[in-house]
């Protein structure tokens, strides 16, 4: 069994309605591969391969983009329970449009999609729950960014505020 922090996963919305000792025998099934970064570390860059989700169990991850002036853009800031490369992870260019990067000491935990798309031999009964979970987090952040796209279009100030 993999020494986890179940505490953490428990919060992480990839494992809502899964108890923990659900969640310490689903390890097992999964194979995640555990990792450290200090701060400042490199998690994945812009462009580069993104072929897992990612959850950090400790510590502060960044989201970020970089504009053409070289200036970075923190998009996101992931906190212990939060995911991160899902969308680029089920893609089929399985490529990272942003660079992710620690922002203080952090543990993260990967996870191979095709883990939990894939249904073990065992057929254990907390699989569909988390394929059911991890859809709807897909789900949830298109909807997030075609309301960001939304408030993007809306030309006046005037317009942005009222909206």
């Amino acid at each position: 069994m993999i020494k986890t922090p179940v505490g953490a996963l428990e919060t992480c919305l990839l494992f809502k309605g899964i108890t923990s000792a659900e969640i310490s025998q689903m390890l097992v099934c999964l194979a995640p591969r555990p990792a450290d970064f200090s701060k400042g570390g490199l998690i994945a860059q812009a462009a580069g391969p993104m072929e897992e989700i990612g959850v950090v169990l400790d510590g502060t991850v960044a989201v970020t983009k970089e504009t053409p002036l070289g200036e970075r853009i923190v998009l996101n800031k992931i906190l212990p329970g939060g995911i991160f490369g899902e969308v680029a992870a089920l893609s089929d260019s399985r490529r990272s449009p942003a660079t992710i990067f620690a922002l203080e000491k952090s543990t993260v935990l990967f996870i191979r999609p095709a883990k939990i798309l894939t249904p073990c031999s065992k057929t254990c009964p907390w699989h569909t729950q988390l394929t059911e979970n991890l859809i709807r987090l897909v789900a949830d952040r298109a909807l997030y960014l075609n309301r960001k796209i939304d408030y993007l279009t809306i030309k006046s100030m005037r317009g942005k505020l009222c909206t």
